[in-house]
């Protein structure tokens, strides 16, 4: 794994591992002049990101207004010492405020807070969320939100990213798993994915990893299938969907087994996606299952089963199972129930 990354990789990484022991005390007051100071003690009081706009009618507010001040009056030096405040509301707005300047390289201090999980408040729309200040840090230069974002990271630095999220085991950002789902199966991902499964069991590793269709993975596959462990199949067969293959049958037909059985306490998520990956499969021996749970089954049962099977083959027509699908009478409203995942299939 080692092998694939290059010098630069390694720079990058000493830079994070020294930024994490950098001192803050003594910066502000040395650099800090006192209407700033007086503006940063308002945000730090409020202590809550706040959106331009908030609740249903989108009302203005003053920790927007300050945040404005800051970005209006504060110093491309002062912006950047505000990055390493220990409060992690000031460092989110002063970020933020940076990236709205073409003129300020804000590349070393994303990385220098690549490993900052300190949890802060975000006050969007009509919903307030929790946000690791690492995670904003990178929302704010990659899926630009709350301000008329300028700095872009470039290809290279994406990249640079995307490998220290995969690599490094002392990163824990959201944004691993953001990056897990979206990344391609390209080689030099390979076995830092791989390690990821081995190592820590991650669920979003063993979707990406089976991305790469390698047989060498499917015991690893198998691990999640068979796991007693609460959501481990659910990650198990999305990976079944991107890697049908025979072997993962008996782990399939052991959790369809014991999913039609569960009487009036339905796994709603794990039923669909079993469904999803089973119509991966274009034999007789699945459809044989599919429609014996079409003729065989009653009530909320029947009505459970048959819709995630009509989604199954909307979402992925498959010529052995195909007039089963023709056969399942939804109605209107079923239909529209069903809407949701067909926009938004499970990755």
């Amino acid at each position: 794994m080692l092998k694939i990354l290059n010098n630069v990789f390694f720079k990058v990484l000493a830079i994070i591992g020294f930024s994490i022991t950098m001192p803050h005390s003594g910066l502000f007051a040395q650099i800090l002049r006192p209407e700033i100071v007086n503006l940063v003690s308002a945000i730090e009081k409020e202590n809550i990101i706040k959106s331009e706009g908030i609740g249903f009618a989108g009302a203005k507010n003053e920790q927007w207004q300050r945040y404005l001040t800051l970005k209006e009056k504060a110093t491309n030096e002062e912006l950047l010492q505000l990055c390493k405040h220990p409060n992690g509301v000031i460092r989110c707005y002063s970020f933020l405020a940076a990236t709205t300047r073409n003129n300020i390289n804000l590349f070393p201090t994303l990385l220098q807070h690549l490993t900052d999980t300190a949890l802060v408040s975000l006050y969007q729309g009509c919903t307030i969320n929790s946000i690791m200040v690492g995670d904003f840090y990178i929302l704010t230069v990659t899926n630009p939100f709350l301000d008329s974002v300028r700095y872009n990271l470039s290809y290279e630095e994406k990249g640079t990213i995307d490998s220290l999220l995969l690599f490094s085991s002392n990163i824990k950002l959201s944004a691993k798993s953001d990056m897990l789902k979206r990344l391609k199966p390209e080689v030099r991902y390979y076995y830092g994915i791989r390690k990821l499964v081995t190592d820590e069991q991650n669920k979003d590793a063993i979707v990406a990893l089976s991305k790469y269709k390698m047989l060498q993975d499917t015991s690893l596959i198998a691990d999640f299938l068979r796991s007693e462990k609460p959501g481990l199949p659910y990650y198990g067969l999305i990976a079944v969907r991107y890697f049908p293959e025979d072997c993962f049958l008996k782990y399939i037909k052991r959790i369809h087994a014991i999913e039609i059985k569960s009487g009036h306490s339905f796994d709603y998520n794990l039923i669909r996606v079993l469904y999803n990956a089973m119509v991966q499969y274009k034999n007789e021996d699945i459809r044989s299952i599919i429609e014996k749970t079409l003729t065989s089954t009653t009530g909320r049962t029947f009505q459970t089963h048959s819709q995630f099977i009509w989604l199954a083959l909307e979402l992925y027509p498959n010529p052995v199972l195909n007039d089963l699908k023709e056969n399942i009478k939804l109605t209107d409203f079923q239909k529209a129930e069903l809407q949701y995942w067909q926009q938004n299939v499970d990755d």
